[in-house]
C-alpha cells in the first residue's frame, strides 16, 4: 500500500507488538481495544500511534493526524486487519525426532 508516497506494509511483528503493548494498559497487548475508547483526543492520538507502530514506523503519527477522516479510517482499518490477521495464526510444531538406531534407519531406508 502506498501512503503519502511511501510503501507501507502493516505487520504485527514481535517488535511492533512490543511497541504496541507499551501503549496498552498494564503493558498488556490484550488491552489494545482500550486504546480506541475514552476521550476523543486520546483515542485519535492512540489510533495514530497504533497505525504508526504497525507500519514499522514508516508513517509518523503527526502525519496521520493531518489526514482527512475517511482516508485515515481506511488506513486504520488496514492496520487493524493486519493486527487481527497476524494474531490468529496457528503454529504447528513437529516434535523433536530422536536419533534412530541403525536397525531402524535401515528399516526406513528399505521401506
Amino acid at each position: 500500500m502506498i501512503i503519502n508516497g511511501k510503501e507501507v506494509t502493516f505487520r504485527a511483528s514481535v517488535r511492533n507488538l512490543r511497541e504496541l503493548a507499551k501503549l496498552c494498559k498494564n503493558g498488556d497487548i490484550n488491552n489494545a481495544n482500550l486504546l480506541f475508547e475514552g476521550a476523543t483526543a486520546d483515542t485519535l492520538d492512540n489510533s495514530a500511534k497504533f497505525v504508526s507502530i504497525l507500519s514499522g514506523g514508516v508513517l509518523d503519527p503527526e502525519e496521520l493526524l493531518d489526514m482527512e477522516v475517511p482516508e485515515f479510517m481506511a488506513i486504520q482499518n488496514a492496520a487493524v486487519s493486519a493486527f487481527k490477521g497476524d494474531q490468529k495464526g496457528e503454529i504447528h510444531v513437529e516434535p523433536k525426532k530422536e536419533k534412530a538406531t541403525e536397525a531402524e534407519a535401515d528399516a526406513e531406508a528399505k521401506a
